[in-house]
């Protein structure tokens, strides 16, 4: 690869080291030509001849950052020479070598993009390629590319500002390496604890402090397939290996680093007077030896420590300062940081279907500190004041991640079953990050949206854990509310009540007469009595009669029963009280009437007020009512005045009644019943067993245990519940 002109460019004091570079090009050379043309496509140097080059290398290393074409030419060749070298002396001679690693960091600044990535992806394949052989010298390997840290910030660097248009396999390329070094740090996990809890946390940290969240969900939401599968597949899987492997170690197994920057980081929160001081420590005092934490928490709080945004430390400190009962702070971040993993746990398996869970992983440190912030304003709003607030404050974590979760999922699903007035308000756009999209629902969720999502969570767990059952539970309960709306309607269908005999709107009839109707106490019949004007006193039942304080007893006790053919006479047919048997009226039907007059014309007339009117009130919904036997012939025609009187008695006629022909229910006795019936079915249904003992399948299930009895357990809720 050495070009004529580089070498002629060698001053004459290099004349010795050009002809064993040369003499290394060569032998590079012909071992890319054999290779080419063998048959055994995996030949390399021999493990002697590796050694032999590396030597050179290193011979005319220190020379790099002085002579440019030592530089050039070993830059031209180090690729080379990698891809070739033998296995065994790569990994436990050279890539294990602090010498190589200087060389090659010296290289970096003529090292092409392509070039230094697929040198540090060759060497880290070949130590992967035989992970136990070389368990040894991971320790070395890891170490040496955490000690030159311009290497990962390199490959960081160039994921921003390579071009996704122009070199998206380039990309791709370099989120592999990077993934394939934290491989490296897992295998590292297995076969050397101690420099893995220093190592990893290094790692990551440097993430943080190279921008890599951001970097990464940007490229993540580019819509290039290559490069999000390659994100997704490759990085974010691993990264969730290593978090498992933090979570696992506890501060006081092993000695790290991690110890001295968590007790500065935690004497830096609070810098006020020495009673705030106090204050703290005494709402944190469980915490004051950390040695029980696990590395990924001791991680979490230093990250959200150090970090440089201010809206939490102000609200924070104004809490501390004023509260009487300070937000502790250490409980708070640790439960944070395990539910953020359970969550993230739970969901291994959606990264491919659900995508922004990907972007929540590269993101996480984002989300912790936006929780925390949430937590405290939930401290402040419910008034808190003890740990067990704070344990039930902390319990919203996970219906808060589910609800962001869901959110998301349905807005890119709209024609889920899912309504949305269900899920808060996030704004959707194709480029708009989804991590945006989730941090706004936490930063927007207050205590009593939240508390209502607790709810409704609870009662989704119920639903799901006995679905299998709930079929004749969700009947029986339909029956029993009505039953119970029906009983309600007939006690006020008892107690009477007047309704006008005329049309009150028609411009012809002056004085519009009045029935006064109730129901009988046998329930059977329906009575009903016409009047001139509306009488001081309530009218009484005696004997499905309506009765008037006094009126002549002779007059007062007649009755005309509907089915009867005889016709009284006038003045009698005016006090006699009609007995319509309920079960004779099949059709319900109602019209609502306007003021613009009956006969089109708009010269009706206007709302009356007059002393006989049933109500006086000056806003009525006047309702033409007919009532129909089965061949649809007119038994009883009245008029309503009011919404109230239309759900009390014409719905209630139609409940009492055999007749199934219902269809006239108003909205208002509809809601009511729905309103009641998921009222119960919640209340009883929170004494539900939900233990995953429900998730037995039916065979493992014993006939004799009442618990999984179909019906019975459900029926035994619902016991001495319906009031009368």
């Amino acid at each position: 690869m050495t070009s004529n002109k580089a070498t002629s460019d060698l001053p004459t004091s290099c004349a010795s080291s050009i002809s064993e570079i040369n003499d290394l090009q060569r032998i590079l050379d012909e071992q890319k030509q054999q290779k080419a043309y063998s048959t055994n496509i995996g030949k390399r140097l021999p493990y002697d001849k590796s050694i032999q080059c590396y030597n050179i290398i290193c011979k005319y290393g220190h020379q790099i950052n002085t002579t440019r074409a030592i530089a050039v030419l070993i830059n031209d060749i180090l690729y080379d020479f990698i891809s070739i070298c033998d296995i065994d002396a790569l990994c436990k001679n050279i890539a294990a070598d602090s010498k190589f690693w200087t060389i090659f960091v010296s290289l970096l600044p003529i090292m092409s993009v392509p070039v230094f990535t697929s040198s540090l992806t060759v060497i880290f394949e070949a130590f992967l390629s035989s992970e136990d052989k070389y368990k040894d010298q991971f320790i070395l390997l890891c170490s040496n590319v955490d000690s030159n840290r311009m290497i990962f910030d390199n490959l960081i660097g160039n994921l921003a500002k390579v071009s996704m248009r122009q070199s998206p396999g380039v990309i791709v390329d370099i989120i592999a390496c990077i993934s394939l070094y934290i491989r490296c740090m897992e295998a590292l996990s297995k076969y050397a604890i101690q420099a893995a809890v220093i190592l990893i946390p290094s790692l990551w940290f440097q993430m943080v402090e190279c921008d890599f969240q951001r970097i990464v969900s940007t490229l993540l939401l580019s819509h290039n397939a290559l490069i999000s599968a390659a994100i997704i597949e490759k990085f974010i899987v691993v990264k969730r290996q290593l978090c498992d492997f933090l979570i696992s170690i506890k501060l006081s197994e092993y000695a790290t680093p991690l110890v001295k920057r968590l007790h500065e980081a935690m004497n830096n929160t609070i810098t006020q007077t020495k009673g705030i001081q106090l204050k703290f420590e005494e709402t944190n005092e469980e915490y004051h030896e950390m040695s029980s934490l696990n590395l990924l928490q001791a991680y979490d709080l230093i990250i959200f420590l150090e970090n440089s945004n201010l809206t939490f430390k102000k609200s924070f400190s104004e809490q501390l300062l004023f509260g009487e009962h300070p937000f502790p702070l250490y409980k708070a971040i640790f439960r944070i940081s395990d539910e953020l993993h359970t969550f993230f746990s739970l969901h291994d398996n959606d990264f491919m279907r659900n995508p922004h869970i990907a972007c929540f992983i590269i993101n996480k440190e984002a989300f912790l500190y936006s929780l925390m912030c949430n937590q405290l304003r939930l401290w402040i709003e419910s008034k808190s004041q003890s740990t067990e607030d704070l344990n039930s404050l902390l319990d919203l974590l996970p219906v808060i991640l589910e609800k962001i979760n869901d959110t998301i999922i349905l807005s890119k699903f709209p024609q889920s079953s899912m309504h949305p007035s269900q899920l808060p308000s996030a704004a959707s756009s194709k480029d708009q990050s989804n991590m945006t999209k989730a941090l706004d629902i936490i930063d927007m969720t207050n205590y009593e949206a939240v508390r209502k999502w607790q709810l409704d969570k609870i009662k989704a767990i119920h639903y799901k854990k006995w679905a299998p059952h709930i079929s004749d539970f969700d009947e029986l309960l339909s029956t029993q509310v009505l039953d119970y709306v029906r009983h309600q309607r007939l006690l006020q269908l008892q107690k009477g009540t007047w309704v006008y005999a005329e049309n009150p709107l028609d411009s012809k009839i002056k004085d519009p007469k009045l029935f006064f109707m109730v129901v009988s106490d046998n329930h059977a019949n329906l009575l009903v009595r016409k009047f001139a004007s509306k009488t001081e006193e309530t009218p009484i039942v005696e004997e499905n009669t309506i009765l008037v304080v006094g009126e002549n007893n002779t007059i007062s006790h007649s009755s005309t029963n509907l089915l009867k053919t005889t016709k009284p006479s006038s003045e009698k047919k005016t006090k006699e009280t009609l007995v319509i048997p309920i079960k004779s009226i099949c059709y319900f039907e109602k019209k609502e009437l306007s003021f613009d007059g009956v006969d089109g014309k708009g010269v009706g007339k206007q709302n009356p007020k007059v002393a006989n009117t049933v109500n006086l009130i000056h806003k009525h919904v006047y309702t033409d009512v007919r009532l129909s036997d089965k061949a649809h012939k007119k038994i009883l025609r009245f008029f309503l005045d009011t919404k109230e009187a239309i759900y009390i008695w014409l719905d209630g006629l139609q409940l009492i009644s055999p007749s199934r022909h219902r269809t006239g229910i108003s909205t208002e006795t509809k809601n009511q019943i729905e309103t009641l019936i998921d009222l119960r079915k919640n209340v009883q249904m929170i004494n539900l067993n939900t233990t995953d003992d429900l998730e037995l399948s039916e065979s493992e299930i014993d006939d004799d245990d009442d618990e999984f009895m179909n019906l019975e357990t459900l029926r035994s809720v619902s016991t001495d519940f319906y009031h009368e």
